[in-house]
């Protein structure tokens, strides 16, 4: 049965689509309702059911999508079809109209002459499930919208996570400073030398480091792709003692208590650094001999070390020398303050047992620890000294990192919750605040030109984020009602524990189901996902929505020669922001019909791309049911080039798999020498429900056409 519009009737017009008349917004209504009584209809002869068809609208009305075509809420109808012209069913969906002053219309001055003069064509009118142009790409727009508070960049629909909107503010000794030139161009700057430094600037930063990361030992299977760091288990931050052993080859913090030749030489004795070039380690040494605070504290730990040598050696041989020990201490100044910090601001040295030892001490590093059995020391998780300890590149000014109870400073402060968290240190620190995206007098930021570095950076951060949250549980189990289930949980999980082992010391922690990855959080994401398969049926559409590196948002943003992988931050952004629009044009502008329920669920993979699994359940008149309604969903072919082609394009790049097979045996996805994912797919000429796997499958018609992708040529069966 056709369409019926209460004006023209039933509707049989290609690309014509009908819609219901406005109900929530009662002027727009009573605007439509004054259209159709201008044309001869009964206003009270509308019914909740009656449509006006798309021919009554301009182009301007509409939203078009892929497969959609959707009235803006607040349009209005105000085109009058000619009543002996007929809308012809062209291949190019055009449709003659015109347009017909309502003053016309109410003096009945239909003179034939003024209405042919006012007839425009209207294309591409695409009605509901018909298959339109491909509309223009997806684009968020350029990175320019400014922070008020803080100068952050921001792309149009983020909020401003980056200072919390403006109770963060990082002053003082925690403010960037001016990247040293010699620096800036090692980081930026293209070149042989450059290049090979850029390339292993995270292992240039670590031989330069006065502390070490630490975690467990994780090997990643061999892989193409770009180069992932990778943290497994727990992870910690540790230094050494001031002086090396008499045998052992200087590391840290001890490359500092020695010359800078030496230094040098020993960090090329360490196979570690075996990629680095010994003329940079030097020249980076003296760098941060001149204007890091921490270089600067350790030697002066070392003149203090080496008079104590000579006075136990010459003036009282019969004395052994005193322990130097170096106190790092935490900040307790006021928070208004802005200067850079001190040398003794940092840490004071202390010779043997006299004086006192200042108060608040983070740690202590020892020239010669009094323990033997104890050659490093860990450095607390919540200490300021961190950063600039592990990422001396990053910092070389030696620039401060969180603390415990480190105020809020921003002008948008309040009363509650005073001090910053680790997350909203994180977000400030790792937000985009350079002037311009590559122009050459923009401000320089060293974190976001580090490359593999800001990996490493940026998963510390999150471990330390994640760590904070976990002691907040651990200490807070009596405010999170743990006792009321923890005899059950006790209960169960003896089941599992052997028989040895179930008297054992310790404590169990639960974690609540607010801790995103926790064992209860994922239990309760699949009860209620199965609950709404209970209430509104099995989904109907399975769509994986995957990032793309190529995407402008991405490549617009990225200094010259840093690759994707290597701004993460910046990845997760846009396709979170991506990632809302799709799910505006699935569940309000029902590219696929109206949605009674959805569940998704964002994933990272191993090179570290996001990607989204969206479960759409539709309500019942627009669910799939026969091929061809799969047909218009779904395409599993190569589009034609000619007519086609920037679909063509697309699907030539992104969606075809392979080559595998005969065609390229050692692909990754080949296991035994067969495809995981079962390419190629066998033809089909027609869509198919099968009963098995709950998916169907696609057309896929053998009609020879192919796409040339990395030198091979793959047809439909690879799509």
């Amino acid at each position: 049965m056709a369409p019926t519009c209460v004006i023209c009737g039933p509707v049989r017009g290609v690309g014509v689509s009908v819609h219901k008349f406005p109900t929530t917004d009662q002027t727009v209504r009573n605007e439509w309702l004054d259209f159709v009584s201008r044309h001869g209809i009964n206003r009270n002869q509308v019914l909740a059911m009656s449509k006006l068809c798309s021919r009554h609208f301009d182009r301007d009305d509409f939203t078009v999508t892929a497969v959609r075509r959707f009235l803006r809420r607040d349009a209005v109808p105000r085109n009058a079809v000619l009543p002996d012209a007929p809308v012809a069913a062209v291949e190019d969906i055009e449709v003659e109209v015109v347009t017909v002053n309502d003053v016309d219309l109410v003096d009945e001055q239909n003179n034939d002459e003024d209405l042919m003069a006012n007839i425009v064509v209207v294309e591409e009118l695409i009605a509901a499930r018909v298959t339109a142009p491909a509309p223009a790409r997806s684009f968020i727009g350029p990175m320019d919208r400014v922070c008020p508070h803080c100068c952050a960049r921001h792309f149009i629909g983020e909020h401003y996570i980056c200072c919390g909107d403006g109770k963060v503010l990082l002053t003082g000794d925690r403010a960037l400073r001016e990247v040293p030139l010699a620096l800036r161009r090692l980081l930026s700057e293209d070149g042989p030398e450059n290049r090979h430094f850029q390339n292993e600037v995270r292992q240039y930063n670590n031989a330069m480091a006065f502390a070490s990361l630490v975690t467990q030992d994780f090997q990643a299977p061999p892989r193409r792709g770009p180069r992932t760091f990778v943290m497994h288990g727990q992870t910690y931050h540790l230094i050494s003692d001031a002086a090396a052993g008499p045998d052992a080859i200087p590391r840290f913090c001890q490359l500092y208590f020695v010359d800078t030749r030496l230094a040098t030489q020993s960090r090329i004795r360490n196979p570690v650094n075996s990629a680095c070039r010994p003329d940079l380690l030097e020249r980076l040494d003296i760098l941060l001999r001149e204007i890091n605070p921490y270089a600067r504290m350790f030697m002066y730990m070392t003149e203090i070390w080496n008079r104590e040598q000579f006075a136990a050696a010459v003036e009282n041989p019969a004395r052994p020398p005193r322990t130097i020990s170096m106190y790092f201490v935490r900040d307790s100044r006021d928070p208004g303050r802005r200067n850079e910090p001190a040398v003794r601001e940092i840490a004071a040295v202390f010779v043997g047992n006299d004086g006192n030892p200042p108060e608040n001490v983070d740690f202590v590093v020892y020239d010669r620890n009094p323990n033997p059995n104890v050659n490093y020391r860990r450095i607390p998780s919540t200490s300021r000294h961190t950063d600039p300890l592990l990422y001396p590149l990053l910092f070389p000014h030696g620039e401060q990192g969180w603390a415990t109870y480190m105020p809020h400073e921003g002008p948008r402060r309040t009363r509650v919750n005073q001090n910053v968290s680790p997350k909203e240190y994180s977000c400030y620190r790792l937000a985009v605040r350079y002037d311009g995206l590559n122009e050459p007098n923009a401000r320089f930021s060293a974190i976001h030109n580090s490359r593999f570095l800001f990996q490493q950076y940026a998963c510390d951060h999150y471990v330390r984020v994640e760590a904070s949250r976990l002691s907040y549980l651990r200490n807070n189990q009596d405010q999170l009602r743990s006792e009321s289930y923890q005899g059950l949980m006790d209960h169960l999980a003896v089941q599992d524990v052997p028989q040895d082992q179930q008297h054992a010391v310790g404590r169990r922690v639960i974690l609540p189901s607010s801790f995103a990855g926790s064992p209860r959080s994922m239990q309760l994401n699949y009860q209620d996902a199965m609950a709404i398969v209970r209430k509104f049926g099995k989904p109907d559409l399975f769509i994986t929505f995957t990032c793309n590196p190529r995407w402008p948002e991405i490549v617009e943003n990225l200094p010259p020669r840093v690759v994707s992988s290597d701004r993460p931050e910046l990845v997760s952004r846009v396709f979170n922001l991506k990632l809302q629009d799709l799910m505006r044009d699935i569940t309000e502008h029902h590219i696929f019909g109206r949605v009674e329920a959805f569940v998704y669920v964002v994933e990272f993979q191993k090179r570290g791309l996001p990607h989204a699994h969206i479960l759409l359940i539709l309500q019942e008149m627009y669910k799939p049911k026969v091929a061809e309604d799969v047909d218009q969903l779904i395409r599993a072919e190569i589009p034609d080039p000619d007519t086609e082609r920037e679909l063509y394009d697309i699907v030539v790049t992104n969606m075809m798999h392979g080559p595998c097979g005969v065609l390229n045996p050692a692909c990754s996805c080949m296991v035994d020498g067969k495809c995981q994912k079962d390419f190629p797919k066998p033809f089909n000429s027609e869509t198919q429900f099968r009963s098995a796997g709950g998916y169907p499958a696609y057309r896929r018609r053998d009609d020879g056409r192919a796409a040339l992708v990395r030198n091979r040529e793959l047809f439909n069966d690879s799509v």
